[in-house]
C-alpha cells in the first residue's frame, strides 16, 4: 500500500469497526432479534426465555452502539497526535476489547446469573 500510510488505514479500519459494531448493534437495541434468529446473545440461559432474551440483546445492543461510537471518536481524535502507528493502534483497540469484555462480565453477572 504505497499511498496509504499505516496511520490512515489504521484510522480506516477502526471507523469501518465502529460503523460496525453500530450497524450490528441497532437491531439489538430496539428489540428487532427474536429468539430464534441467527445473531444476538445465544446462550442457553437466554434463548429459553423470551423475555430475558429481549432484555438482554437490548442491553448488549446498547453497549456495541457505544462502543462503536468510542472507538470512531477515539480513531478520529488521535489521528493527528504525534505517537508512532504502534501506540496509535493501541489507545484506539484497547478501550474497544476493553470496552467487549466489562460489557459481557456485567451481562452475565446481571442477567444470566
Amino acid at each position: 500500500m504505497r499511498g496509504w500510510p499505516r496511520r490512515r488505514l489504521l484510522l480506516f479500519v477502526f471507523l469501518a469497526i465502529a460503523a460496525a459494531f453500530i450497524l450490528f448493534a441497532l437491531p439489538l437495541a430496539l428489540n428487532m432479534v427474536t429468539p430464534g434468529s441467527l445473531y444476538g446473545v445465544r446462550l442457553p440461559l437466554a434463548t429459553n426465555d423470551p423475555n430475558l432474551w429481549y432484555t438482554v440483546n437490548q442491553v448488549a445492543g446498547w453497549w456495541m452502539i457505544g462502543l462503536g461510537a468510542l472507538t470512531g471518536v477515539l480513531a478520529l481524535a488521535l489521528y493527528r497526535r504525534p505517537m508512532t502507528d504502534q501506540q496509535y493502534g493501541f489507545r484506539v483497540a484497547f478501550p474497544l476489547l476493553a470496552g467487549v469484555l466489562l460489557g459481557l462480565v456485567l451481562l452475565r453477572v446481571t442477567y444470566l446469573r
